[in-house]
């Protein structure tokens, strides 16, 4: 298996052409975000707290060091990057444990 940056390529995964990998990925994404908007509607004092954690951030940076703001975001927008990778890799770790568990009870 191949390494895919975060997580391993799976061998189901390797043989997929690039249209299908895409739409699959796609596919991925948009759960992701669905799971994102569901679980800020069930936690909103947990959106709200990171919302307001984010807007001092701001406010401190524009007080006390302007010409760090692009920095900070350029940074913010990295480890979302990362994040997001994480995310979609404990994913895959998730889909590929659940096929593993159905093909087991399946042979029981």
């Amino acid at each position: 298996m191949e390494e895919n940056g975060y997580w391993r390529e799976s061998r189901w995964e390797a043989d997929m052409d690039e249209g299908t990998r895409e739409a699959f990925y796609l596919l991925i994404a948009e759960r992701l975000a669905y799971f994102q908007r569901k679980w800020e509607d069930k936690h909103s004092e947990e959106k709200r707290k990171k919302m307001e954690l984010r807007q001092n951030w701001e406010r401190v940076l524009r007080e006390r060091s302007p010409e760090l703001i692009k920095d900070s975001e350029d940074f913010l927008d990295d480890l979302f990057a990362v994040h997001q990778k994480e995310s979609e890799a404990l994913y895959f770790f998730g889909l590929e444990e659940g096929i593993r568990l159905m093909r087991s009870l399946l042979n029981l």
